[in-house]
């Protein structure tokens, strides 16, 4: 099993880093550095704090941060770009690419991920059986991303506007995504061999291309016999052309799924499912105890200067957030 997530873990999106959420953060790194993370990419929401509060919080850890955009004003990134991990038999290669949205100290930014991506995809391509890019751009950036390169064979999102993506084949990748805040789980189990194409089932989009046949076809009879009465050519023309290319989209699943019932080796597959991660789950005792001391922290800070009776109802939105986590 490799654990990854694509980020944007410790703060809201409206937040200004207060006191409260600084600590609520800091037990929220706490609490995943307890799990066995092969690697998490720098979110925008990970970084209101500035980016010595992102070292300090996890750093003694050695938390997998990566981010192969988030750079000094040398142009070096800021976090480790990428990492390589072995498992079971293959040489996997994470990157992690951090989208727009956060206001960076100093001379720290965030560059195009089009500046950073393809050298890193030159330099892993040939020592890597699987490359992965774990994402917080958004989705329409990502499309970008995934048609431009179809080096990546998968791409796990962190777009905060979307929930569970069921995983979805664009060009050569296999992209995915859980919603945020802990609630669910993604499971993604493959059968992956280098350089092979992913399958996936044609059937939602082979009935709806018959359906659009059917539908020019109909056109194209109609403006045949109008065609007699006022001169339509040019209509017949676009409709045919139409057909063409949907007829030839259904010759070519046909094609990919009679390969794949001839030699069903010949392609990568692949299951998933989201597993809600509900309150009656096992708890760890190392977790409730990060909870506790965080909720004493953030109680003392109200009491230096603010109204405690806010501090309750922040505390329990946090202690309930990480208990579904």
């Amino acid at each position: 099993m490799l654990l990854l997530d694509a980020g944007n873990l410790l703060f809201k999106p409206e937040s200004t880093a207060t006191v409260q959420e600084r600590i609520t953060a800091s037990t929220i790194a706490e609490i995943y550095g307890q799990l066995p993370y092969g690697a998490v990419a720098v979110g925008p929401y990970d970084l209101p704090a500035g980016i010595d509060f992102l070292r300090e919080t996890t750093g003694a850890k050695g938390f997998p941060w990566l981010s192969a955009n988030v750079v000094d004003d040398d142009g070096l990134p800021v976090f480790e770009p990428f990492r390589k991990i072995s498992k079971n038999g293959l040489t996997i290669g994470v990157i992690g690419l951090t989208g727009p949205g956060s206001v960076l100290p100093g001379r720290i930014q965030i560059v195009d991920w089009n500046l950073a991506l393809p050298p890193l995809l030159q330099t892993l391509s040939p020592s890597c059986d699987l490359i992965i890019v774990l994402s917080s751009l958004a989705e329409e950036e990502n499309r970008r991303l995934m048609e431009a390169h179809p080096a990546v064979d998968i791409l796990i999102s962190a777009d905060r506007r979307l929930g569970n993506v069921h995983p979805k084949i664009v060009r050569n990748t296999l992209t995915a995504q859980v919603v945020s805040q802990g609630k669910y789980l993604g499971k993604l189990d493959i059968d992956w061999q280098k350089d092979r194409p992913w399958s996936r089932d044609f059937s939602q989009e082979s009935a709806s291309l018959q359906e659009q046949l059917a539908l020019i076809n109909r056109r194209i009879q109609r403006t045949e016999i109008q065609q007699q009465k006022n001169g339509t050519q040019e209509r017949i023309r676009l409709l045919r052309e139409q057909r063409e290319q949907v007829v030839a989209r259904l010759a070519a699943i046909n094609s990919q799924q009679d390969l794949l019932a001839q030699d069903p080796e010949s392609l990568n597959t692949f299951s998933n499912s989201f597993i809600a991660l509900s309150r009656n789950q096992p708890e760890s005792r190392d977790a409730n105890e990060a909870l506790a001391a965080m909720q004493q922290e953030i109680a003392r800070s109200y009491v230096d200067g603010q109204h405690r009776d806010d501090s309750s109802s922040s505390c329990g939105q946090s202690k309930q957030k990480w208990q579904n986590y």
